[in-house]
């Protein structure tokens, strides 16, 4: 027996002739010289190792050779990128604009198409839909471009290993009745959907009759039901060509000056019995004559099993009956398992470089590429020169080569999505057998798994620094710049599909290393499936799938109960998030509930955390939440979440676990807090938002875009809650993150948010930046949905920044025109996708932004410094009038009852009102504020502001203690009650300035009650002043609202004339006796409350 650990070069090379196929490659050769437009397929059918690949490797080179022919090359869906649909059709179009650049035009349609999904992608809108119109697109622009090259022959696509086309099932599929049917999934839907449409086309096609995990391929006769198919099954070679390989394998090692050629000469293929035994073995199949070859080559074991198979056909000699040799026929099988493991074995057992380079192979099944030999061999200290190593195992009968898109190479250019490099593979049926026999000895095989995922950690680190550097250039570069930012556009779109090719290899490399379908192969897997699918990255999402998939049965007969948990999960959050496809969502949910109930209920687990997570954001991102039996629902799911975690945290073992659990936490904690904020739980909200920044804020790696969302939900929390301040600096981060991280669509959020934030802080002028850079970069996306939560931002600044300009009507007159544009152009968006009004938020939004400029454009007529004119004056109640007519349909919508005209000293609540208290209590008061604006001070204005103050009965202030102290207040109470009063003030110091009125309902008429300087109402003014800053401090002691709240009450004492000493010093007594009665005398309320006093004293000379 050879020794190969003595010769790097002792291990035969493939044979560049094709053998025994000759009559069915002169039929398929005619076939691509056919003058014909007719569709059709032909399938080459056959187990592995009979030759399909080389034999598309002979059409591939005629083809070649045959310019200017238009074709593909050979698609091999090995290669797991190339499951998707779209891999497919970028490579088809890519093959032919290479011959034909003029096809350009042909194919603006689908390129059009691809850019509208892409912007759905980001956007969410329509995003099936957006799915369908690429994959129709596709059909429509190859069928023109086959007509506009009136070609002679037909187009010639090359596929191969069809078996890894086929959809695999994960066991929840099943119990959800749902499967990868639509223009997202991968390869098996669109050679079903797609090929059959497409005219002017030979496609060739090369796969299995069962796919690697023991399943038929029902995709033959699928496209056979649609389009003409030629069946060509391929078995093993005849005895003659089985003996003409092996002599030409021969022939080659003797031929090379190498120490192989000594070796070689010693080999006698004379033997008839041995070529016999051969043949049996091998049926024929040419990589069963190859491993034969190899072993006789470097040598085997005496007494061996093949040595007495051997012996026994020699026995029954070549013209045995047939009984005889089909016993032997039948025993021969079983030999191949001898020879693997003889095979293995030897090659285990050698040192030498090229068999190092073979044992590394073993564990490398996505493909070896030269640099990550490189990386391997450093890792083992091997001392070998990695790129002729390379060139020498290409080269081998037992090392298969293919061909895949670059996603190796890094550089200052974009890879061409024409070019390909060539990796290396060991045969399928190798790596089939070695699954079920690992060697005992292989003692390489755990440390080249962790020397490859420590290569591919370092490639996916290196490519998203280079996305960054593209990113962070392209913020610097203007528009008007659109050679430079195309450039950088390109350079990070391609940063982005290389790592998600990375990122699918290393997650096949981290199923390689482990046994099982958990660990840290299925955190990684979760986690990478989570940012696909909130990413809309629905290829990769199906490709990830895919080879989860491929790995799982590859191991397995089907999937754990806890990975069909987390297929479970997924398929619920890509209806939910993904396609935002709420019928599939109530579909899904109660079989979830129903089959899962056990691990639901009583689970614990990752699988568990995650599948709650997904029951929980399916109602959450439509908006369901706010009705008291939602809210208590959805709690429940997420706290059973947060439960199954708490059981998993301590036993996470390795890092990928450890991130995943962290990450999963913190997105329970971001939902909880998405909850509480949809309820205007404002206190429970910031805490959980708080908690799920804290979790990811060690790792700035860990889904930086989903910790942005985070960040962005609570700046906005902090803003409602009266934290501006840091609700800006959070929001900042947010938008930092998403500029680098994050899609378009995220930073225009984040500047919507901000937009909310300033508004908040009285910073006018940069709301509406933000907000008409948010609303610019979503109308470029063309992104309905995403316009609905950017527009009314954009409304208000414009009102505010209207409210600030009194000096120039006809500007402040078109900026209220503006915000009024704006809300008309949502309402337009809201009737088309919400007629029935069930999303209460964004119509109550509505409702209510229209009201405030109605209101605000009111109050600045009233305001402007020339005396009205009748018209003005008429127009300015029309405003209020239209003001109060939006601000109550808001309280319809959302099913909040309107005080009752006759009964206007009740309050009577709806418990089932469909939003929630505060959001309210700020609608009562606003309507309040109209009446208070309009100088209309009767029983209605009272009944709004009892209404509104009835929303949050615990906050109210206390006789002799005070502002209540709450555990978890949600301090934007305190605003709306601190406004309540406010308006209470106001329209005191209006009736002691005007008289008081009582309002008739049965004809709306007002009887005057009081003259002008009533002075019970000042005893009133003071009362409410003392509440009102009780209230304003207990918000926020540095927001605005309370400086604004100072300047108000400065304006009403100075009003006119001015209150004369005798009435401030009643103010103030009366002041002093309220601030006693609630225990504020030494608050900072109180001491704000005399700072006005005195400031009015001296604005009227008599403290002077």
């Amino acid at each position: 027996m050879s020794d190969p650990g003595n010769s790097p070069h002792a291990l035969p090379e493939r044979s560049k002739t094709l053998f025994g196929r000759d009559p069915l490659l002169e039929r398929l050769r005619q076939l691509l010289k056919a003058h014909t437009q007719v569709s059709e397929v032909i399938l080459i059918e056959g187990p592995g190792g009979t030759g399909k690949t080389v034999m598309l490797q002979a059409l591939e080179s005629d083809l070649r050779a045959a310019k200017p022919r238009v074709f593909l090359p050979i698609y091999d869906f090995y290669h797991i990128d190339n499951f998707r649909a779209s891999a497919i059709e970028e490579a088809i179009s890519v093959a032919l604009r290479v011959e034909h650049p003029e096809l350009t035009d042909a194919f603006a349609t689908y390129d059009a198409a691809r850019a509208d999904l892409a912007r759905s992608r980001i956007t969410g809108d329509a995003f099936q839909a957006a799915q369908r119109a690429v994959r129709a697109a596709f059909v429509a622009s190859y069928n023109h471009a086959v007509e506009q090259l009136a070609l002679p022959y037909r187009i010639v696509l090359l596929f191969d290993t069809l078996e890894q086309a086929v959809v695999l099932s994960d066991g929840a599929d099943q119990v959800l009745g749902v499967s990868e049917n639509d223009a997202s999934a991968g390869g098996e839907h669109w050679l079903r959907e797609s090929l059959p449409q497409l005219k002017g086309t030979l496609t060739i096609l090369g796969g299995r009759s069962h796919t690697l995990y023991g399943a038929p391929v029902g995709l033959y006769d699928a496209l056979a039901a649609k389009l003409p198919v030629q069946h060509e099954a391929i078995r093993g070679l005849d005895f003659a060509a089985t003996q003409a390989l092996a002599r030409d394998m021969l022939a080659d090692a003797v031929a090379k000056d190498s120490p192989d050629r000594n070796l070689a000469l010693q080999l006698d293929l004379d033997d008839q019995v041995k070529l016999l035994t051969w043949h049996l073995i091998s049926e024929g199949m040419p990589f069963w004559v190859a491993l034969l070859f190899t072993l006789e080559f470097i040598g085997q074991e005496p007494n061996s099993p093949l040595t007495e198979f051997q012996e026994q056909v020699a026995a029954a000699g070549p013209k045995s009956n047939g009984l005889t040799m089909a016993e032997l026929a039948q025993r021969a099988h079983s030999i191949r398992e001898h020879v693997f493991a003889s095979l293995t074995n030897q090659i285990t057992l050698a040192s030498s470089p090229l068999i190092v380079a073979i044992q590394c192979m073993a564990s490398i099944r996505k493909g070896l590429t030269a640099d990550l030999l490189k990386a391997v061999l450093e890792a083992l200290e091997v001392q070998a020169d990695a790129t002729q190593l390379f060139e020498q195992l290409s080269r081998l009968v037992i090392v298969k080569r293919r061909r895949s898109q670059i996603y190796t190479r890094r550089g200052t250019k974009p890879n061409n999505p024409r070019d390909r490099e060539m990796q290396l593979f060991l045969h399928d049926e190798m790596y089939a057998w070695l699954d079920k026999h690992p060697p005992a000895s292989d003692h390489l095989r755990g440390a080249v798994s962790e020397a490859v995922l420590a290569w591919y950690k370092k490639v996916i680190a290196e490519t998203e620094e280079q996305r960054i550097e593209a990113v962070e250039i392209l913020l610097t570069l203007p528009e008007s710049d659109q050679r430079g930012r195309a450039r950088q556009s390109a350079l990070r779109d391609d940063a982005i599909r290389r790592r998600h090719q990375l990122e699918r290899d290393l997650l096949g490399y981290a199923y390689e290393a482990q046994q099982g379908d958990r660990g840290r192969a299925a955190a990684l897997f979760n986690l990478l499936m989570l940012q696909a699918i909130v990413a809309h990255e629905s290829g990769h999402g199906t490709a990830l799938h895919q080879e989860a998939l491929r790995n799982i049965l590859r191991q397995n007969t089907r999937p754990s109960l806890a990975a069909e948990l987390e297929f479970a999960a997924h398929w619920l959050l890509r209806a939910a998030v993904q396609n935002e496809d709420w019928h599939e969502c109530d579909r899904l949910t109660p079989l979830i509930e129903q089959h899962y109930h056990h691990a639901l209920r009583q689970g614990s687990g990752l699988e568990v955390a995650l599948l709650q997570l997904a029951l929980a954001i399916a109602p959450l991102f439509r908006g369901i939440g706010t009705r008291p039996e939602d809210r208590s629902k959805i709690l429940a799911i997420l706290e059973r979440g947060e439960a199954a975690l708490d059981h998993t945290m301590a036993d996470a073992g390795s890092a990928e676990e450890q991130r995943w659990a962290i990450l999963l936490r913190a997105r329970l904690l971001n939902f909880r807090g998405y909850l509480h904020r949809l309820n205007y739980e404002l206190a429970d909200a910031i805490d959980a938002y708080q908690r799920s920044a804290q979790l990811v804020r060690s790792d700035q790696t860990l889904a930086p875009q989903l910790r942005a969302t985070t960040l962005r939900n609570l700046a906005f929390a902090l803003s409602e809650d009266g934290d501006g301040i840091e609700a800006k600096r959070i929001g900042l981060a947010a938008l930092k993150i998403h500029q680098l991280h994050g899609s378009t669509q995220e930073v225009a959020l984040d500047r919507s948010t901000l937009t909310l934030v300033e508004i908040r802080l009285g910073g006018a002028e940069r709301a509406l930046r933000y907000a008409h850079a948010s609303v610019y970069a979503i109308r470029q996306l063309r992104s309905s949905r995403a316009l609905t939560l950017t527009l009314t931002a954009l409304a208000d600044a414009y009102r505010k920044t209207a409210e600030q300009i009194e000096d120039n009507i006809p500007e402040q007159d078109a900026l209220f025109t503006e915000s009024l544009a704006v809300l008309a152009q949502f309402e337009q968006i809201l009737q088309e996708s919400d007629g029935d009004r069930q999303n209460v938020e964004r119509w109550c939004r509505l409702f209510q932004s229209r009201g405030g400029v109605y209101r605000s454009w009111g109050r600045a007529r009233s305001r402007r410094h020339h005396k009205l004119l009748p018209q003005d004056e008429a127009q300015m109640h029309a405003d209020f009038a239209r003001a109060r007519e939006n601000l109550e349909a808001a309280l319809r919508v959302a099913k909040a009852p309107l005080p009752d005209l006759h009964k206007l000293a009740q309050v009577e609540l709806n418990p089932a009102a469909r939003h929630p208290p505060l959001v309210l209590a700020d609608l009562y008061e606003d309507l309040a504020a109209v009446y208070v604006n309009e100088d209309v001070y009767d029983e209605r204005l009272y009944a709004y502001l009892r209404y509104a103050e009835a929303q949050a009965p615990e906050y109210q202030i206390i006789p002799g203690f005070g502002v209540p102290v709450l555990e978890k207040p949600i301090r934007a109470f305190w605003r709306e009650l601190g406004q309540c009063e406010l308006q209470r003030m106001i329209a005191a110091f209006g009736q002691f300035g005007q008289g008081s009125y009582r309002f008739n309902p049965l004809d709306a008429s007002r009887t005057h009650v009081h003259a002008a300087g009533h002075e019970p109402f000042l005893h009133d003014a003071a009362y409410h002043l003392v509440r009102m800053m009780a209230y304003l401090i207990g918000y926020n002691s540095a927001s605005r609202m309370v400086g604004l709240a100072q300047a108000l009450t400065l304006r009403e004492m100075l009003r006119g004339n001015g209150l004369t000493a005798a009435q401030l010093d009643l103010i103030d007594l009366t002041a002093y006796q309220v601030a006693e009665d609630y225990n504020l005398l030494y608050s900072e309320s109180f001491r704000i409350v005399q700072t006005v006093i005195r400031r009015a004293r001296q604005n009227l000379g008599y403290d002077l």
